[in-house]
């Protein structure tokens, strides 16, 4: 018997996709599907790399953070608290600001205002751009 690492049974309309030193895969459809591998780009050895533009990316970026701390997670929380006490389902919160933190049931945005309830009969206004976080208290 011959020593081939094939397999057992031969089908005519098999084709090799793959050879590797120990392993053939086979593919019994008619077209053969071969992809290239995707070979990544390596810099010659007597060029240094340039990480520069990288750096100054990543500088401006922790630049905006610091202008804009209220950022997409705290903003979504907040639309959500206030869709639960659109529901009739207020949401004590620690909002916490740059000069105070407030301690109350946030219940309306206007354009750059957040109406907090701090007692039953007093509400408070604060301005989104000083929000810098907001914790939930009790759901």
């Amino acid at each position: 018997m011959d020593k081939q690492k094939g397999p057992l049974l031969y089908i005519n309309s098999v084709t090799v996709i793959n050879e590797k030193k120990e392993s053939k895969s086979f593919n019994d459809n008619e077209t053969l599907i071969n992809e290239p591998p995707k070979q990544e780009k390596i810099p010659p050895k007597d060029e240094p790399i340039d990480n520069h533009e990288n750096e100054e990316k990543d500088v401006v970026e922790d630049d905006h953070e610091e202008e804009t701390p209220f950022n997409i997670f705290e903003c979504r929380k907040l639309y959500n608290i206030l869709a639960m006490y659109r529901k009739n389902r207020p949401v004590l919160c620690e909002i916490v600001t740059k000069n105070e933190t407030i301690i109350g049931v946030p219940f309306q945005e206007n354009s750059d205002v957040l109406s907090v309830k701090i007692s039953e009969f007093e509400n408070k206004d604060i301005p989104l751009s000083d929000i810098r976080e907001i914790n939930i208290i009790k759901f």
